[in-house]
């Protein structure tokens, strides 16, 4: 087992504790602009380095544990074992010529000594691909543990597959921005200016919920470094992506824009085995599905490692927008009005049986596929009112995947059930690019956010607070409601509903000067589903969410520290009595394995056991 309780103490990491540091100790070096000897030229040269640990605090909940598609993370970490121990460098490069051309490239890298040697003895259901095919003990039966190999090879318990070592462990890096930019001016009010390259333009007001705003898809999200790097920058968030953008302000009041993409990115999600991984086979890096036989050995029950296939992903040209901003003088704000053709950056999951309707697993894969050509029509506000200034996103979507449950590929057993209850979760062939052939509908969303700052009070010398609620509400179902969460076959905890609501809350207050040199602050942030479970993924699970906790030194405007403890909370259903799942098989009966966990409420409920504390330290230089 991955064990590291007494890290701390560890070479390795009494060297990563040196080095944090070495770098507190060092004179101040600001971000600095490299001298050209030219007015004409301006060069900026930026680093910013971030050291994080992490451990785990909280136990394993026994059925998230127990559990083969969502338990590597859990069984690769103990309680008091490092999940981070994180070297990061964001490298920036400006160059500008005459003020309105350049380019601009920014580059990640990153090292973490937590995951050189990731595993467990004790997970009966590993997901490595070496296990591919392999038939195992889903119970105990006489004397034999879970897991037990009945046919294939032996089980691999330890490492990540090649993309999830590269993206957690490293050492490695990647190019995020790579873009020239040019802008002139036409007359006496109007400017043009446009990029070219990978680089990120963000539409609407949404602060948190990514999933409702009007810039869903516009650019995918690394969701891996949000739950596992703390202190990350929203910046560094965005998996830029390349496009052409142009921008033409007529003048003060009034801005055009568009946007067209030469290339599909799809989000990071947290990969299988590592330590916030909640779904073992989902993510970029996922090689096994331990797809559930309840029958097999006398009721017993066994799992079969299906393979990963090839994903089904859109082309990477056809993506576009078109954004209009008024700010007209009586409004005090700004208005928007956008037209968005987009991708989606969420997978579906679909299981490929091609000879189950004869009752063999021949040829039986998994793969990912992601839906194209969602056309978002949206609104968006910003102003202030009073203290606060409040942000509106209003959007409408047709084609819009919907929260749908994993489906099979068979074309003869989904001809011969359609209309069944056993045709539930049936497709008839591995879907064309673009298409999942899944659910998919027309939505409504709304984003609803304000933001003020408090002067001195007799607790804290200034705080800050950022609320911001959303909606999802579900118009019609206009494809394969058969596989659609909402559907009357479906029973999970997170059965979709007409209308979700959730709600983010951040507050900060700060205490300037509280040593020498040093302002000390108290980020405090929570967020939740409030009511109805979302008919989108990502929209809103009810009562689903997260918390942090924590406390932060921004000494001489430079260093910055951050200790934290993060955590989530959630439902989700265990199969009980073997006939309790949250959708009917093939028979029409609602089979599953005692034990496991057949639905959950949203990503949170299976992270609920991985309450953990972080420490990080950041400066730029």
């Amino acid at each position: 087992m991955h064990n590291n309780k007494n890290a701390l103490f560890c070479p390795s990491a009494r060297s990563l504790l040196a080095t944090a540091i070495l770098a507190a100790s060092l004179p101040a070096a600001q971000a600095f602009e490299l001298d050209t000897g030219s007015a004409d030229w301006s060069v900026r040269f930026d680093n910013t380095a971030k050291l994080s640990y992490g451990q785990r605090v909280e136990g394993e909940n026994a059925k998230i544990a127990a559990t083969a598609n969502l338990n590597d993370g859990d069984k690769n970490f103990s309680v008091g074992s490092a999940v981070t121990q994180r070297f990061d460098l964001l490298t920036e490069l400006d160059v500008v010529y005459q003020g309105s051309m350049g380019l601009r490239v920014s580059a990640a890298s990153w090292y973490d000594h937590a995951y050189d040697d990731v595993g467990s003895n004790s997970n009966p259901f590993p997901g490595q691909e070496a296990n591919a095919g392999n038939l195992v003990l889903a119970r105990p039966v006489a004397g034999l543990p879970a897991g037990t190999v009945l046919a294939g090879g032996p089980a691999r318990r330890h490492g990540l597959s090649n993309y999830t070592d590269r993206y957690y462990n490293g050492p490695s890096g990647e190019i995020l921005d790579a873009f020239v930019f040019y802008s002139t001016e036409i007359g006496q009010e109007s400017m043009l200016s446009g990029k070219l390259g990978k680089h990120t333009v963000y539409w609407g007001e949404s602060l948190y919920n990514a999933a409702n705003g009007i810039n869903y898809g516009q650019s995918a999200l690394d969701l891996a470094k949000l739950y596992n790097v703390p202190g990350t920058e929203t910046k560094e968030l965005f998996l830029p992506r390349n496009q052409l953008s142009l921008s033409f302000t007529i003048n003060p009041e009034l801005t055009v824009a568009a946007q067209y993409f030469f290339e599909f990115q799809n989000s990071r999600l947290p990969e299988g085995g590592t330590y916030m991984g909640a779904y073992d086979m989902l993510a970029d890096g996922g090689e096994v599905f331990w797809l559930p036989l309840p029958n097999a050995v006398g009721g017993a029950g066994a799992f079969y490692a299906a393979p990963r296939g090839h994903d089904v992903k859109p082309h990477n040209s056809g993506d576009y927008g078109l954004m209009a901003k008024w700010s007209p003088e009586w409004l005090d704000g700004t208005l928007g009005v956008y037209y968005r053709n987009t991708s989606d950056p969420m997978p579906a999951v679909l299981v490929n049986a091609p000879a189950l309707h004869t009752g063999s697993l021949a040829g039986m894969n998994y793969l990912t596929a992601y839906a194209d050509d969602i056309d978002i029509y949206g609104i968006s506000l910003s102003k202030s009112v009073g203290p606060v200034s409040v942000g509106l996103d209003l959007n409408y979507r047709e084609n819009m995947p919907l929260a749908s449950n994993f489906s099979t590929i068979n074309a003869p057993l989904q001809q011969a059930l359609a209309g069944t209850p056993g045709g539930a979760n049936l497709i008839g062939a591995v879907p064309d690019n673009g298409e999942t052939g899944l659910a998919r509908g027309k939505t409504f969303h709304v984003v609803l956010n304000g933001l003020v700052t408090f002067g001195n009070t007799p607790l804290w010398d200034a705080s800050s607070l950022a609320v911001e609620a959303a909606m999802t509400h579900l118009v019609s179902v206009d494809e394969a409601e058969q596989t659609y969460k909402g559907d009357s076959s479906y029973r999970g905890v997170d059965k979709a509903t007409t209308n979700a609501y959730t709600l983010a809350v951040n507050f900060t207050p700060i205490w300037y000067q509280a040593l020498p040199g040093v302002d000390l602050s108290l980020p405090l942030a929570y967020n939740v589903g409030l009511k109805g479970q979302s008919a989108i993924q990502l929209g809103g699970n009810e009562d689903s969410g997260s918390f942090s906790v924590g406390i932060a030194a921004d000494v001489y405007q430079k260093y910055k520290f951050d200790l934290k403890y993060v955590d989530a909370f959630g439902k989700f259903d265990t199969c009980e009595n073997g006939s309790d799942n949250n959708t009917p098989g093939l028979n029409g009966q609602y089979q599953c394995i005692p034990g496991q966990i057949t639905a959950q409420a949203g990503l949170a409920p299976l992270l609920k056991d991985r309450g953990m504390v972080t420490a990080s330290f950041k400066t730029t230089f």
